[in-house]
């Protein structure tokens, strides 16, 4: 009877080796499917790089350097003429702002002159609204 009960003990120890070897093997090959999809998605990784450097090289093969200084210049030039016409235009509302507050003055000054109330005739609020002396740049 204790030889069978140490034949039962040898095993189950044997049993539990063996299910520890079957959930070693059951875990490797489940690595080995995630190695095996990982390569997977490297190729498929590599065949998309490969793609956009092929695209790539198919728009820059007919745009060299003197193409692109072209376009950075053309590009400067645009910026400059931009910023000009900026400049002239705020210039001339500066210029304009001006003639508006000489006229302003001129109004009251004649007003005044004659004796003729600021809001004879003229309802403010509606023609002149608040006029900043601030000028623009």
């Amino acid at each position: 009877m204790r030889q069978m009960e140490q034949r039962i003990i040898f095993l189950e120890g044997e049993l539990q080796v063996i299910k520890k070897e079957k959930w070693i093997v059951y875990f490797q090959k489940g690595r080995d499917n995630q190695i095996i999809a990982l390569k997977e998605e490297l190729e498929r990784k590599d065949a998309e790089v490969e793609a956009c450097e092929q695209k790539l090289r198919e728009v820059v093969s007919g745009y060299d350097i003197s193409d692109a200084l072209r376009d950075i210049k053309e590009y400067r030039d645009e910026k400059l003429q931009a910023q000009r016409t900026i400049q002239d235009l705020t210039q001339e509302l500066n210029r304009l702002s001006d003639q508006m507050e000489d006229l302003l003055s001129e109004n009251t000054y004649l007003r005044e002159l004659a004796q003729v109330p600021d809001n004879y005739g003229i309802i403010q609020d509606v023609f002149f609204p608040v006029i900043s002396k601030t000028k623009c740049l």
